[in-house]
Parts: C-alpha cells; structure tokens; sequence
C-alpha cells in the first residue's frame, strides 16, 4: 500500500514540475498568492494501526483505507516569487479495516479512522499562477477501535497527537478560485485503549500513521494586490 501512495506522489509532484515549468514561461503579470483563503478538498486515506496487547505477544497490524474529505483554511503572503502562509485542514474519514484474529474471542475487530487535523507553516514558490509547496506542522487524529463478539461489544475511540509532512501543487484558475492536489504524512503516535471487558488481554495500544492523497478547491477571499513582473 505504501508502494501505490509512493507512486501517486511522484506522479502528482512530476506532472506539477512541467506544469509549472511551461506556465512560467507565459508569465505576463504575476498572480498574487496572499491573502486569505478557504476550501474544500476531497481524496483517498491510507492508514496504519498497530495493535500491541501488553504483557502477551499478540501484535496485529491494519491498515484501514477509504474515502476522506473535508476542508481548509490558510493565510499566505508572497514575497517575490516565495509564498510563506499558515494552514490548517481537517479531514474526515471512512476508514475500516477487519482483523478476525483480533484477540482469539472477537468474531470481528476494526480500527477506523474518524478524522484528521493538520496545522502548521506553508512554504511555497510561485510561478506566476502556479505554486509548488511544502507544509506540515501538527497533527492529531482520531482513531476508532471496535470489536464484535458472540457475548459483548467492545468500542472506544482515543485522540492521538503527533506530526505531519506533505507537499502539493495549486493553480489559480481566476483571482478567486484555486485548484490543485496535495500529499500529506501523519505520525499521531500510541494510545492506550481501554481494558477489553469480554478478553483477558486487557489494555491495547495502537500506534497510528496516516498518508492521504488529496484534490482541493480553494476560494481567496482577499482582494488581488497588483505585482510588477520579476526581472
């Protein structure tokens, strides 16, 4: 799975690099990237739960996927052709994975994923209406850890904290609307899961990464700044 997210990626960020690179060479005036804008964004979600039940040696690895979508809000501001800004999205997921060997009592165990929170800088360069960029930051994650026995259920979710790292490619299609696609890389870290009433196994950890390939569509909402051609 990680070798697919590996290779979207690549393709996204070479199909980005040509696009940029023609689209420069027609710069007549220049885009103004800052301001402040908001969006939606929808994509594909790859996660990794580990489950660790202390003290026995039962260790299971999921990786639940699915759809996500969601929505962002940043503020940037251009100096010559480098785009510096802050951004914060959050993503919402349909992420279920099925594990039946959970813990040898359980006739089904998911770890799912709910959501996804990134915050932190963006670091861009522009050309002209196009923009390469890095960002990254916080992030926090909420995973959903379920099983169903003959006799009980079992379910409780955990917030977990960590990092995030990731990259894309926007064009501004008008002053206003912007479109583009982005990768971003999670660690959220451990957890520790409440007790399993019907098992003997009791606590769980589950140690969580995340990497999600997303299309978005921003809207500035700040007015366009005139910006003399680079020399």
């Amino acid at each position: 799975m990680k070798r697919i997210v590996q290779k979207v990626v690549l393709g996204a960020v070479t199909a980005a690099l040509l696009c940029a690179a023609s689209l420069s060479a027609q710069a007549q005036g220049r885009f103004d990237w800052g301001g402040l804008y908001v969006g939606v964004h929808a994509g594909y979600g790859f996660a990794e739960a580990d489950v660790i039940f202390p003290g026995t040696a039962i260790a299971i690895s999921n990786e639940p996927e699915g759809f996500i979508g969601g929505a962002q809000l940043g503020l940037q501001h251009q100096f010559g052709n480098i785009v510096l800004g802050l951004e914060t999205s959050i993503s919402f997921g349909y992420d279920t994975d099925s594990d039946t060997a959970c813990t040898g009592i359980a006739t089904r165990c998911n770890q799912s994923l709910n959501w996804l929170v990134v915050a932190g800088p963006k670091l861009g360069l522009a050309f002209n209406r196009s923009l390469l960029y890095l960002h990254g930051g916080f992030a926090a994650a909420q995973f959903d850890d379920e099983a169903k026995p003959f006799i009980a259920n079992y379910d409780d979710t955990r917030t977990h904290f960590g990092w995030a790292i990731g990259g894309g490619f926007e064009y501004a299609f008008s002053n206003t609307v912007i479109a583009g696609i982005d990768y971003v890389h999670a660690d959220v870290g451990s957890q520790t899961y409440a007790q399993v009433p019907f098992a003997a196994n009791q606590t769980r950890n589950i140690d969580g990464t995340i990497d999600v390939v997303r299309a978005r569509l921003s809207f500035k909402l700040s007015r366009q700044r005139s910006l003399e051609p680079l020399k």
